[in-house]
């Protein structure tokens, strides 16, 4: 069984065809073995009753017409009609020898040989006595002729012994057919009934063939096919585990090594990605394999976003805050995520140097003018410190002119309002 079920479908489904092929063959055969047995039968029938039984008639009419003869012999008047009449009676004599010959080759069974063998004696007796009677007639000496020809005498008595043998053997004959004819109708009802039986046992085979073939086909598939929509769902640990090397079985053990495959290698390498381990090495099944070059390119996007992530970071510890990344070597989101942190870089960097600038000029007591850009956050806060640092320095400036100014014309009584500034500024101007 279990080589059976290591072919091959094609071959598995020729060998049901043909084992079915020939079942019918050999249903086909029977039938017809039976049906030359009844035909045999039928022929048996015909041969050893219907064509004996009508030989037997024949020979019956020829044993009639030569009694008619003889009675007509004895009463011709004539010397042409008793010469006619005593032709006649030869004429047919012969031919019941010839009938009874006929009927005795037929015989079969033992009792219808020895039938048949008194038969023979009969009618030799018949005729021996029936022509002695006839020469008698005809040699003029009527009274003898008549004597022996009535019932008493010897051709009556060979006669009638004649009559009544073909009697005997024609209702045995008859009796014959009859039971040949009831054995040939139980062959034929055996018969039938036989291949009926073996008809029903041929179907029950068949369909029962039928059943375990499509029980060792569409089983597997029907668990291939479950498999397939497990996998469709993303459920990756149902395996088929089939051994048998048909095409299913192949199938099969194709389908779990690549359940393998993703569950152990695809989807662990994407479980270490999402983990931020790039350590992954992935390497292609054939130049045809599309999921795993895939990954490797996946893996070596990330590592460039990494890379570059790192380059900004290193950057902006050591200060160099124009460092950007190349945007250009990334791709649909990642290229999106470079450029934002790029754009992010550049906000930063730009109210801080506005920052750095203004602070310089101020300790270099080059007051430059308010700030009037707009910045969001904390960059706001930072430019509305300055604006008030500036503004606090040119307040100190100008009551500093305007003391000197009061000095130089002699006010010597001139004094700065100390409450409009504040801190360290109005200590100076206190």
């Amino acid at each position: 069984m279990k080589g059976f079920l290591n072919w091959k479908i094609g071959a598995k489904l020729l060998a049901g065809f043909i084992l079915v092929a020939l079942i019918a063959g050999a249903m086909g055969v029977f039938a017809i073995i039976n049906i030359k047995m009844l035909d045999d039968a039928d022929t048996k029938l015909y041969r050893n009753m219907t064509e004996p039984l009508s030989t037997l008639g024949l020979l019956s009419q020829e044993f009639q017409r030569s009694r008619v003869n003889s009675r007509d012999l004895l009463l011709a008047a004539d010397a042409a009609a008793i010469a006619d009449f005593r032709g006649r009676i030869d004429t047919r004599i012969a031919e019941v020898e010839i009938k009874s010959k006929a009927f005795s080759d037929s015989a079969v069974s033992p009792e219808m040989i020895a039938l048949c063998a008194k038969l023979v004696d009969a009618v030799a007796a018949y005729k021996k006595e029936t022509v002695a009677a006839a020469d008698l007639f005809v040699a003029g000496d009527h009274a003898e002729a008549q004597r022996r020809f009535a019932e008493t005498g010897q051709a009556g008595i060979a006669s009638r012994t004649l009559q009544d043998l073909i009697d005997e053997i024609n209702a045995s004959k008859v009796e014959d057919a009859r039971l040949l004819a009831e054995a040939n109708t139980k062959t034929a009802n055996s018969t039938m009934l036989t291949m009926i039986i073996v008809l029903i046992i041929v179907m029950g085979l068949a369909i029962l063939l039928g059943v375990f073939l499509s029980s060792i086909i569409s089983k597997p598939i029907q668990k291939a096919l479950a498999m397939i929509q497990e996998l469709s769902k993303g459920h990756l640990g149902m395996r088929l585990s089939m051994t048998t090397r048909d095409e299913v079985g192949q199938m099969a053990q194709a389908m779990d090594a690549f359940a393998d495959t993703l569950q152990n290698k695809m989807v662990r390498v994407v479980q270490m990605i999402a983990a931020g381990d790039l350590s992954a090495d992935v390497k292609a099944a054939d130049d045809k394999d599309e999921i795993a070059p895939a990954l490797a390119t996946c893996i070596a996007n990330v590592k460039r976003l990494v890379s570059d992530a790192d380059l900004l970071a290193v950057a902006a510890v050591e200060g160099r805050l124009d460092t950007r990344a190349d945007a250009s070597k990334h791709g649909g989101d990642f290229r999106k995520i470079v450029e934002g942190v790029n754009r992010t870089l550049d906000s930063v960097i730009g109210p801080l140097n506005v920052a750095a600038e203004y602070v310089d000029r101020i300790s270099k007591g080059d007051i430059p003018p308010k700030i009037t850009d707009k910045y969001n956050g904390d960059f706001n806060e930072i430019k509305n410190n300055l604006n008030l640092c500036i503004d606090a320095v040119n307040a100190l400036v100008a009551d500093a002119d305007l003391l000197v100014v009061a000095a130089v014309e002699g006010r010597l009584d001139t004094r700065a309002d100390a409450t409009k500034h504040g801190g360290d500024f109005r200590k100076i101007v206190e």
